[in-house]
Order: structure tokens, then sequence, then C-alpha cells
């Protein structure tokens, strides 16, 4: 009978659980996010040089048809939720040939309160607070569960490993820079009158150590942001970690209605970097002038101007850049004109000049059916001055039809 009455009571009590968690369960949303692209892309003229490809590209001198533009592509990604949690399912079919596709599942986290933790990634704002300072400094939390307060305080225990480039988990060991197998990092963010700060700093053991836990360099930062007038913006920062790479900067920001300007001072560790630089409307022309130094010795000016506008059908842009004015003294200019002959036939062309020794003529006609499809005629016309263009070509002498649809 004793049995009996336990087994009873485990029953009664597992089936009240079972019962409770139903409840307790949160309702499963999803948001299915699409897009795809079909596109056929044919050479009717080709007189290209220089790269490699001499099956399929575009630059086999002579070859008509089909070409390496074709491109077709299938990509869905499903964000779901369920209380407090989130993840990505990322289904991806793109290719040029073989439509090899990927699924892939990301971005899982937990959020409830103050608390989080999965793929939640850093709290560091303090890096890169001014361009030109030290990149690759602080390290990466692939995994971390955090707690943050309402006054902008966080602190999060992590783990990771940090690459020289996008900061995630590293493919090769070319751009291995530093693994933590445990890290702490906190963060304090706020506002004053006038400005706001950043605070950051992580704690990180080396997991590759022969010798027990031993840290890394810590990371420590500081930026502040302050509004001198209404017109005026400055910021100041510090920041070291990684290699013990010691990075600083302020930098003065001023705006107006047809004007700006700025001036900026920057360390990466033993380059320092001094810029100024501006924009000034006038009228329809946009000015711009830029002028770095690095280590007060070398020094370089660019300057350039542009314009754009339109009168009715047509359309108009045309611009002149002067690069390392005080050095190699290089320059662009380029003019550009559209045409639009309906709501569904466009006629373009463009001319772009590189130090009077190179030059590049386009030209095309594009036309959208009533269904969002696009054909397009195209010319192009490219000495290329002996380097490769964006195609891998030096030399582009080619006439191309491409019909694409995308959503």
């Amino acid at each position: 009978m004793k049995a009996f009455k336990l087994a009873s009571a485990f029953a009664v009590t597992g089936l009240a659980l079972a019962i409770s968690g139903q409840a307790m369960a949160a309702d499963t949303t999803t948001d299915w996010t699409w897009d795809g692209e079909v596109t056929f892309s044919a050479d009717l003229m080709n007189n290209n040089t220089g790269a490699d490809n001499t099956l399929l590209g575009k630059a086999v001198a002579g070859k008509r048809g089909a070409n390496d533009l074709s491109f077709d592509a299938l990509n869905v990604a499903i964000d779901v939720a369920n209380g407090g949690f989130s993840a990505t399912l990322e289904i991806t079919a793109s290719s040029s040939s073989n439509y090899d596709g990927a699924i892939t599942v990301s971005d899982f986290m937990y959020e409830e309160g103050a608390i989080s933790f999965g793929d939640i990634g850093n709290l560091n704002t303090t890096e890169g607070y001014i361009s030109g300072m030290a990149d690759d400094q602080y390290y990466t939390a692939d995994r971390a569960l955090r707690y943050t307060m309402d006054n902008g305080f966080a602190v999060q225990a992590f783990g990771g490993v940090t690459t020289t480039d996008d900061k995630a988990l590293a493919t090769t060991l070319a751009n291995f820079q530093a693994g933590v197998d445990m890290g702490v990092e906190v963060a304090y963010a706020g506002e004053f009158e006038g400005g706001s700060f950043a605070v950051d700093a992580q704690y990180a053991e080396d997991p590759n150590s022969t010798s027990g836990d031993d840290a890394h360099p810590m990371y420590m930062g500081v930026g502040v942001t302050m509004a001198a007038s209404d017109a005026v913006e400055v910021k100041a920062a510090y920041t070291t970690g990684f290699d013990e790479v010691a990075s600083y900067g302020v930098r003065a920001d001023y705006t107006a209605d047809a004007f700006t300007a700025y001036g900026s001072y920057t360390s990466d560790s033993d380059v320092a970097t001094t810029a100024i630089g501006g924009t000034a409307t006038m009228g329809a022309i946009e000015l711009y002038v830029d002028y770095t130094m690095e280590d007060a010795v070398d020094a370089v000016l660019d300057l350039g101007a542009s314009t754009a506008g339109a009168s009715g059908a047509m359309s108009y842009t045309a611009s002149l850049d002067l690069a390392d004015v005080t050095g190699a003294n290089t320059y662009e200019a380029a003019v550009g004109v559209a045409f639009a002959a309906s709501d569904m036939l466009e006629y373009s062309a463009s001319y772009l000049t590189r130090n009077g020794d190179s030059s590049e003529m386009k030209a095309g006609a594009t036309y959208t059916t009533e269904g969002g499809a696009t054909l397009a005629l195209a010319y192009e016309k490219d000495d290329g001055n002996g380097t490769d263009d964006d195609d891998g070509d030096v030399n582009d002498d080619s006439l191309t039809l491409t019909a694409s649809y995308s959503f």
C-alpha cells in the first residue's frame, strides 16, 4: 500500500509539473525574411585583356555569349523567439554555377530582465572611439553571461577567440590573435550635461599558458564626448590592451548648414597622425579638403569638388578629385548624364579621365518591365593604364547584355 501511495504521489506531482510547464511555456514566434536574385549576363562583344580566367571570364578576348557575371541566389533568414530565447536560422543558395548552399544557425541568446547570456558579444565601445586609433586591442566574447544595471553599468563573464580581422571565430592560424578560456569584462556608460562617456575594462586568461592561468595584458579604455557649443563637438579617448599597445586621440568637429570642419590628433602604437579637413557647399558645388600627416613627416593633401542635379528627365553628375597634391599629385575627373525617356526606359553615359593618360567611357540603356525585371545594354571602354579594374581586366572594351530580377 505504501509503495502504491508513493507511486500515486509521484504520478500526480509529475502531471502537475507537466501542466504547469505547459502553462508557463511562451509561444514560439518566427519572422521570415526572404531575398532572391536571377541574372543572365552575356558578352555581345569582348576585346578585354588582362584577367587569368580563360574559361568563363569576361577577360577572354573575342569570347561572346554567357560570361561569369550571371548570378542566382535564394536566401531566407528565420528569426525564432520563445520567451527570452532568440536565434537566427539562415538558409542560403547563392552561386554562379553549382548552387552550393548552406544552413547556419547563429545569434543564440537568452534575455530576461538584467540577465542575458549566449552569443551576446562584447560590451566594448571605446576601441576605435576616434577614427585613427588602434584596432584589435580588446578580446572577443564568443559566449558570455551578462548582468546589466539600469544606471549604465554592465559586467559579464566570457570566453572566445580573437582574430585580426572581424573578431569572429578564427578559421586560420594566419588571423589568430588571442584565445581566452575565462575572462571578465565591465563597462560603464552614461551622460552628463553637455556630453557622454564610456569606460571599459577586460581581464582575460590565456588558455595556451604552460605555467597556469597566465593573463593577457588587460584591456582598458575611456572615451568622452562633449558639446563645446551648438556647432562644435569634441571627443577624447585613451585605450590600451592586446600587446600592451597604448592608443589615444582627440578630435573636434564643427557643423553648420553649408560648412563642416574637423581636426584630430591620434596615436596608434608608434604612429602619430594629425588630420584636418572639411566640406563646403557653394550653390550646387560640393567642395572638400583633407590633410593628413604621420609622425610630422609624411603629409598628404587631397582636394575635390563635385556637383549633381536634374532638370526634367535629364540628370547629371560631375566631379574632380585631386589626391596627394603635394606629392604624387594624381587626379580623376568624371562627368555623367542620364536621360529618362519614359517611366520604363533610361539612357546613360559617363566619362572619366585619370591623370590625363588613361580614361574610362561607359554608355548604356536600361529597360524595366512592368513586373520589375530589368534589361540592360552596356558598353565599356577602359584602357586601365596598366592597372586592374573591378573585374580584373587591365583593358576593357566590351558590350554586355544583362537581364535581371531581384527581391
